[in-house]
């Protein structure tokens, strides 16, 4: 598992999210 990669996954979820 890649930190950096589960960071901007998060990211963009919460950006489709909103």
């Amino acid at each position: 598992m890649h930190i950096k990669t589960f960071g901007q996954k998060e990211k963009i979820l919460q950006l489709a999210q909103k």
